[in-house]
């Protein structure tokens, strides 16, 4: 009974301790859009947290990679089922390590002209860095990839559909 008993603390311990590394990712509150490219990057983002991609399901917590100049807390959109976490390269192989994987989100830069704007955003997964004598290396798996084409309608940008997609 009380090898049972121990187990069951070391198994609970364990549980708590891999959610308690995921809680030290913060949330980011949205902010208000700075730019046409911030507006864009948060319809897209929107898009992924609502419908997915090919390979990726929408979560309550959605980890995006953040890149100083084309993701911030200003191109997150504003959804209550939605919880973004932006991660840095080595904040996400960090999470990785800890966690043993995370499903990371990517959003490319926007192009636009006039009222019309072409982005994509894809899906991969880091898994945990795996040391080999002196090398490490981070394993990471492109699950899927799509591009998309939005509208300005009402000074408002709305993915209006997807050109292509690919899995691998």
């Amino acid at each position: 009974m009380f090898k049972i008993s121990l187990l069951l603390i070391m198994i609970l311990g364990c549980a708590q301790q891999t959610r308690s590394h995921i809680s030290s990712s913060r949330p980011v509150q949205p902010t208000p859009a700075q730019n046409v490219s911030d507006s864009i990057v948060a319809a897209v983002l929107y898009s992924v947290a609502t419908r997915g991609l090919p390979d990726f399901r929408p979560t309550h917590t959605l980890f995006v990679k953040k890149d100083s100049d084309i993701v911030s807390s200003a191109a997150l959109p504003s959804l209550d089922s939605v919880e973004f976490v932006l991660l840095d390269s080595a904040g996400v192989q960090q999470l990785a390590n800890q966690i043993g994987s995370v499903n990371v989100i990517r959003v490319s830069r926007p192009t636009v002209q006039g009222d019309t704007a072409h982005a994509g955003a894809n899906s991969r997964v880091v898994w945990r860095l795996e040391r080999a004598g002196r090398l490490s290396r981070a394993r990471f798996i492109s699950m899927s990839a799509c591009a998309f084409r939005l509208r300005r309608a009402n000074r408002q940008w709305q993915v209006d559909s997807t050109l292509g997609c690919i899995i691998s």
